[in-house]
C-alpha cells in the first residue's frame, strides 16, 4: 500500500537566466549525482547550459555554457548509457550532436 508521509522539500534552486528564457530543463540522476541541462536565448543565439551536483542536490556547481547556435535548435536532453552521461542537442547549423559530460 502507498503510505502518505510528509516529505521535507529543499529550498528551490534557480536554474538558468530567466531574462534569457531559460527553459525546458531536463534532469538526470544516478545515485548522488544529478545533472540539469537547459536552453537559453539571448536575442541573438541559443545556448545550452549544464549544472551538476554530486551530493543529491544539496550543493550545486556553477552552471557552464556548453554550446551555442544562431539558427535554431531543439531542446537538449540527457542520456545515460553504460555509466556514461551525454547531452543530445540538434541544431540547424550542426545537426545532431552528442556531448560526453562525465
Amino acid at each position: 500500500p502507498i503510505q502518505n508521509k510528509p516529505v521535507k522539500m529543499q529550498t528551490p534552486v534557480q536554474i538558468g537566466d530567466y531574462s534569457k528564457g531559460a527553459s525546458h530543463a531536463y534532469v538526470l540522476s544516478i545515485h548522488e549525482k544529478v545533472w540539469i541541462v537547459w536552453k537559453e536565448f539571448d536575442g541573438e543565439q541559443e545556448s545550452i547550459w549544464l549544472q551538476n551536483s554530486t551530493d543529491s542536490g544539496k550543493n550545486w556547481n556553477p552552471a557552464k555554457s556548453l554550446a551555442q547556435t544562431k539558427n535554431g535548435s531543439d531542446h537538449p536532453f540527457l542520456i545515460k548509457d553504460k555509466g556514461k552521461v551525454y547531452i543530445q542537442w540538434q541544431t540547424n547549423d550542426d545537426g545532431f550532436k552528442l556531448y560526453s559530460i562525465n
